[in-house]
């Protein structure tokens, strides 16, 4: 049961903030949760069940998706996408964390990689989303303002 709701509540969040970013979102957002949701739709496709540590079909997405969120948080220097960075280095540092120590299990390996390559990223781009959602706010305010001076 729990690994039901780890598994299925991640995928429902990140169809949620990944469709509420391509609605609502600029740009940063948008790309974002493109990127994201590509790379959640393309491991289940490429991982090998059951290894603990250096898989390289999953490897390779979380690298891609580590270059790809680095690319969007220095060009873009929104803070979120740089959170989402930040956490996806600690995805591909798990990977071959586990690789190099026979200490870390499959429950540690799966937890960790799930959490900050998944959990966090979601955290992440809601929050560049509720920082998109203020700023149109604002944006509405001072045109209504300068609408009316």
């Amino acid at each position: 049961m729990v690994r039901f709701l780890w598994v299925w509540g991640g995928n429902g969040l990140i169809f949620l903030v990944s469709a509420w970013a391509f609605w609502r979102g600029g740009r940063t957002e948008r790309l974002g949760a493109a990127f994201i949701a590509l790379a959640w739709i393309v491991t289940p496709f490429v991982q090998t069940h059951g290894i603990v540590g250096l898989d390289l079909g999953t490897t390779g997405v979380d690298l891609l998706l580590l270059i790809g969120l680095t690319w969007l948080s220095l060009s873009s220097r929104e803070l979120w996408a740089l959170l989402a960075s930040a956490s996806q280095l600690l995805c591909v540092i798990g990977h071959f964390a586990s690789a190099l120590s026979n200490n870390i299990g499959m429950f540690t390996y799966v937890t960790g990689n799930g959490f900050w390559g998944g959990y966090m990223l979601i955290l992440a781009l809601a929050i560049g989303m509720i920082g998109a959602e203020r700023r149109r706010r604002e944006e509405k305010i001072a045109s209504t303002a300068a609408g009316h001076g």
